[in-house]
């Protein structure tokens, strides 16, 4: 359906998987959006609580505090972390919504070459984070023995 060519060259897309990849187009959209709402709103809250927690500070005479400035730098981080997979799930599900109406391969290989970086960057951040896991028990094992010893 998609191979412009004469003769098919393995793959076929039926009615039932375009269905099935406008749907996916469809609830992915809606996630991307969703996503990015929420980043705002992160960005926001950070906002707000790095300027609240400074003014608090300063009202009780403590000078200027880096707390406030922390929480909004792991908001923004926060934010940032999550921005290019919503950013490549929005692209595929535009692209895969306009490749399957108008059957367009380059399109569709596109939108799917969008949602494989989209999985392969969240593979990566969820080893960083297992890595880091391991690294605080680690760390915590050592730490625990070295005081027991003490």
């Amino acid at each position: 359906m998609f191979d412009h060519s004469e003769e098919p060259k393995g793959l076929i897309v039926d009615e039932t998987g375009r269905s099935h990849m406008l749907e996916l187009g469809r609830w992915g959209r809606f996630m991307a959006i969703a996503s990015f709402i929420m980043m705002g709103l992160m960005v926001l809250i950070g906002l707000f609580a790095m300027i609240s927690m400074v003014a608090w500070s300063e009202g009780f005479g403590l000078g200027g505090s880096f707390a406030g400035p922390s929480v909004f730098v792991m908001y923004l981080l926060m934010a940032g972390i999550n921005f290019y997979p919503t950013y490549a799930l929005y692209k595929y599900t535009s692209l895969i919504k306009r490749a399957t109406m108008l059957e367009d391969q380059y399109m569709f290989n596109e939108a799917f070459r969008y949602l494989k970086n989209a999985f392969k960057y969240l593979g990566v951040l969820l080893i960083i984070i297992i890595c880091l896991y391991a690294l605080i028990f680690i760390v915590a094992g050592i730490s625990a023995s070295v005081f027991k010893s003490m």
